[in-house]
């Protein structure tokens, strides 16, 4: 356990690997943001994303991730993969993190899409594992759907109208 700018983070042992895919868990919600580093450490990569959380001209300033880390205290980072040196396994272990969490677009971070590629390298390998798996170019247009119970207030999210359709036996175009 270590401390970031008042928050308590757990850490695996091995925090200062590099090429790695990783996860933050935040006590507000339980649910992942699904993260990936480059040249850099994932403690460094984590402790930018708690710093970021501050500064309103950040990307993530005035995002739901931001208001995520503003009502935790306690954050739980794992490491799922560390020395990944292969980018395009790098990212098809990121997006089967992803998948198997169901932890795409909690904050609308976690999309399967190109808009993360920092490089030309990245890029590539993103368009591969896009062409050589179709069926996850799908979750990069999904938006979460709240079904909001009135009597007792309570939610529940849907990570797409398919979902939540499913859900009650119904249609998509009606949700």
């Amino acid at each position: 356990m270590i401390l970031i700018n008042n928050y308590k983070v757990d850490v695996p042992d091995n925090v200062n690997t590099k090429y790695a895919v990783f996860t933050v868990e935040f006590e507000k919600d339980n649910r992942l943001y699904v993260g990936h580093v480059l040249n850099r450490t994932v403690i460094s990569a984590v402790t930018m994303l708690i710093l970021n959380a501050f500064d309103d001209f950040s990307s993530t300033g005035n995002s739901s991730i931001s208001q995520a880390i503003r009502e935790s205290k306690y954050i739980t980072v794992e490491l799922v993969g560390g020395n990944i040196f292969n980018l395009d396994y790098l990212f098809a272990l990121k997006y089967k993190t992803i998948m198997a969490n169901k932890s795409y677009i909690p904050y609308g971070y976690n999309q399967i899409n190109l808009s993360c590629a920092k490089s030309h390298e990245e890029k590539k390998a993103i368009e591969n594992l896009l062409n050589t798996n179709p069926g996850l170019k799908s979750y990069s247009l999904c938006k979460p759907v709240y079904r909001i119970d009135k009597k007792t207030g309570k939610s529940v999210m849907f990570n797409s109208a398919k979902e939540a359709a499913e859900a009650i036996k119904g249609k998509p175009s009606n949700i």
